[in-house]
């Protein structure tokens, strides 16, 4: 799955890594914000006296993440199905091109 997204990329012109950049962004704004609200030392607390963090969020932060999340999706959806670059480009020809 990852090869075809990366070579998705390279055959619109863009990096390979681009789809995989923002779910990563979007993992680190979660995890941001959680240890903002929570405090890093609690939760590695909650995680060793019972086994498990005790999340309290507020349900605007869970908005946020939500809206986030979303805007990740819709972003690597409309790269991953957009059109080829017609010619080749920098990462090589178009695939969908017949040689004539």
């Amino acid at each position: 799955m990852i090869s075809v997204g990366w070579r998705r990329m390279h055959d619109v012109g863009k990096p390979g890594y681009f789809p995989y950049l923002t779910i990563f962004a979007w993992i680190l704004i979660v995890a941001g914000v959680l240890i903002a609200y929570n405090g890093f030392g609690a939760t590695i607390e909650d995680i060793r006296d019972t086994g498990q963090a005790k999340v309290q969020i507020n349900p605007a932060l869970g908005l946020a993440i939500l809206v986030a999340f979303i805007l990740v999706l819709i972003t690597n959806i409309r790269w991953l199905v957009s059109p080829s670059l017609s010619g080749a480009n920098k990462y090589g020809p178009n695939p969908n091109e017949v040689p004539l």
